[in-house]
């Protein structure tokens, strides 16, 4: 389910957008691995990873929109498959 995503949600409730910034990755990876056991429907997503951040976020559309650095760092980041649930690849938590 999406009590993962549900908690890391709820801690970053009032921080700072530098804050929040900086547990990104902790949202993305729950929001990745819910992703990946949920495949289907009409949303096509994909995993961006920034190597300077570093992290990864889920993401829809063709144009990187990395989240960690604001209009600083907009542009950096590679797309990487969205992998099935189970792989190692995958945080699980």
């Amino acid at each position: 389910g999406t009590e993962a995503i549900d908690a890391v949600v709820a801690q970053l409730a009032g921080d700072t957008m530098e804050l929040v910034r900086l547990d990104l990755s902790d949202l993305s990876d729950a929001t990745i691995a819910y992703a990946a056991a949920h495949q289907g429907g009409g949303l096509q997503s994909a995993i961006a990873f920034c190597p300077m951040a570093p992290g990864r976020w889920l993401q829809v559309g063709k144009e990187i929109r990395n989240p960690y650095y604001g209009a600083q760092m907009l542009k950096c980041g590679v797309f990487e498959p969205l992998a099935s649930a189970g792989d190692p690849a995958i945080p699980t938590e």
